[in-house]
């Protein structure tokens, strides 16, 4: 992905950089490494912890040492070289798989675009059947990316309007 400004990410709190720039970057769109999301206490207003474990899997790390270094290369093709200044984060220094990571470890975060805590499928473990009805519930769905069964290779905004309109269908059905 690409903006048309750059952040400082040294500063405490998001801000531009003082010189214009741009702000390149990635991320695996199906990662291997797992969270948890675990309930803390009986009161609901107590958020819940949660875990994202990021890169604790191995092809998540080769996968995202990989891409800084693809995003590097781009940056040096001849139709971008002469725009492009310096890399200011990871920063030009950052340059083995280990400090690649370590990088990644203070700075980096996910693509917000979470799916598949809660499953549909016709197996017993999916909490959620074919019609995106919560198994052993009644007249309870839900229609919201978490039931996708598996990660979506891009965002999920437009596979979301499509599985409203379905589910808005299923329900017109089982209204009749």
């Amino acid at each position: 992905m690409m903006a048309p400004y750059s952040f400082d990410l040294s500063a405490p709190a998001r801000r531009f950089e003082k010189t214009p720039g741009i702000h390149v970057f990635g991320y695996v769109l199906r990662p291997e490494s797992q969270g948890t999301i675990s309930i803390r206490s009986p009161d609901p207003k107590e958020p819940p912890k949660i875990h994202p474990n990021y890169m604790s899997a191995d092809a998540d790390r080769v996968a995202s040492v990989a891409l800084v270094r693809l995003l590097r290369r781009w940056m040096t093709q001849r139709a971008v070289a002469d725009f492009v200044g310096e890399e200011t984060s990871p920063g030009a220094d950052v340059q083995t798989d280990a400090q690649i990571l370590a990088a990644f470890a203070r700075r980096g975060q996910s693509g917000y675009h979470a799916c598949g805590t809660c499953r549909m499928g016709s197996d017993v473990a999916a909490p959620l059947d074919s019609h995106m009805r919560v198994r052993g519930a009644q007249n309870l769905r839900v229609v919201d990316p978490s039931m996708f069964p598996t990660m979506i290779s891009g965002n999920p905004n437009g596979p979301m309007m499509a599985l409203a309109w379905r589910a808005a269908d299923l329900i017109a059905a089982d209204a009749r």
